[in-house]
């Protein structure tokens, strides 16, 4: 199965446009078949930030062993500067004993922080792994990105999107020194990419001030900028555990994380709806995309007009699903994640395996989707969306194929004129983004 044909206005319906873009400025770490491997990598000055090693893409689902890093593999190897390498699914951290004394983090029994869990040894000390929320206190002391280098970012990752054929992205996690780096090049004239854009709630405590960042970017919305509204973390990724499930991973004691409280949701959705601004909700796990819903539907009653967006919705069961009829709702799906979850998705998550990637039922239901790809978590890219649908249909998950350049095309097509992709067996043949040919 693959695609060949014309998309008008090719749409990758989820991303992360800067760290798609820093991959030049970060250590890769997906071909690392073990923790020890990290001896044999080659490390640049363009990977540091300040005094900070950086690095991301390791997987220990990959590994033979499949158990989590420790600081010591990498104090082995990284004695003298911080280490901050983050995993494959961007939610969690992988840190020398260095990072974590600069980071406060280096004291037995540390209590978990309200959304994240530090991954302790016998003993109660740090073993290294920070999931979710653990991380924001390593994050918080690594040096931001300048002005220019985050304008040269966002110049890479418009490039890998347009080589992938992607004339259109929805970006999930834009601050105020990304918003304004962007609106610079729009004004310049160097943007071939239409984008909508979400403001990251880091702190979800701090909402109120993403939300004045909305407020002042839809005074300065360009040609190709739209801001849209803002985005917030429910749990965290299936393959670190954080996804929040019904019921316990398999073989464990735990069902993952809940980063935010019910009420501090339904405070959200409220202010966030009250300005007429869409919220996007990270939601993996099938308990995590329940509450989000079960939230929404509360608050709908008095903001009805109030658009909702679920982020992966990866597992849905049918009873979360009929809270979305007849409501502002769409779900945001990256089918491209069953290449990378399949090894161990099963093994962790049960019998909910029955209610993974259910576009099926979405249709069934007439929930209006979109596919992307969560880039740089999965690489931007039409073939391994279409990969993936067939290799789920083989494996009886989906009932039926679906047409992938459907859902990957974007709903404003006057938006952007003249803005098309050709494809030959889902291959991008040529680019034209508001009649000038890209490639």
């Amino acid at each position: 199965m693959s695609f060949t044909g014309t998309i008008q206005n090719c749409f990758d319906s989820h991303v992360h446009w800067l760290a798609t873009g820093q991959a030049q400025m970060r250590l890769l770490l997906r071909d690392l078949k073990s923790a020890s491997e990290v001896k044999n990598l080659k490390v640049d000055k363009n990977f540091f930030r300040g005094e900070w090693l950086v690095g991301f893409g390791w997987d220990d689902n990959r590994w033979e062993s499949r158990d989590l890093p420790t600081r010591i593999t990498l104090d082995k190897v990284f004695p003298n500067f911080p280490v901050s390498f983050s995993r494959a699914d961007g939610h969690a951290l992988w840190v020398n004993t260095l990072a974590l004394k600069l980071s406060g983090l280096w004291q037995k029994d540390l209590p978990d922080p309200s959304g994240g869990k530090i991954i302790k040894d016998e003993s109660g000390w740090p073993t290294g792994v920070l999931i979710d929320m653990a991380d924001a206190a390593v994050f918080a002391k690594i040096p931001p990105p300048s002005f220019l280098q985050i304008k040269e970012s966002l110049l890479a990752g418009m490039n890998i999107f347009n080589r992938e054929g992607f004339t259109h992205i929805r970006d999930m996690t834009c601050n105020l020194s990304q918003w304004n780096a962007s609106v610079e090049l729009d004004q310049k004239k160097s943007l071939t990419l239409a984008v909508e854009q979400y403001f990251n709630a880091d702190d979800p405590k701090n909402f109120d001030r993403v939300l004045d960042f909305v407020s002042a970017a839809k005074k300065s919305a360009t040609t190709n900028l739209r801001p849209k509204g803002l985005k917030v973390y429910f749990d965290g990724a299936l393959g670190s555990e954080g996804a929040l499930l019904s019921q316990c991973y398999c073989g464990k004691n735990h069902k993952g994380l809940q980063i935010i409280s019910v009420d501090l949701l339904e405070e959200i959705m409220m202010a966030t709806w009250d300005k007429s601004f869409e919220l996007a909700v990270h939601a993996i796990g099938d308990a995590a995309a329940h509450l989000v819903l079960t939230t929404a539907n509360k608050v709908w009653t008095k903001y009805p007009n109030g658009i909702l967006h679920i982020e992966h919705a990866e597992i849905l069961r049918p009873d979360s699903i009929a809270l979305m009829k007849k409501q502002n709702v769409r779900c945001h799906l990256q089918p491209c994640h069953w290449l990378s979850d399949k090894s161990f998705l099963k093994d962790k998550i049960g019998t909910l395996f029955e209610h993974v990637f259910p576009w099926q039922t979405l249709l069934q239901n007439e929930i209006p989707f979109d596919f992307g790809s969560d880039s740089p978590i999965e690489p931007p890219s039409l073939n391994d969306n279409y990969r993936a649908v067939q290799e789920l249909v083989k494996q009886g998950i989906g009932l039926q194929e679906v047409e992938v350049a459907k859902y990957q095309t974007h709903h404003d097509i006057d938006w952007t004129p003249r803005t098309r992709t050709y494809f030959h067996q889902s291959n991008v043949e040529a680019v034209f983004f508001r009649g000038e040919k890209l490639f």
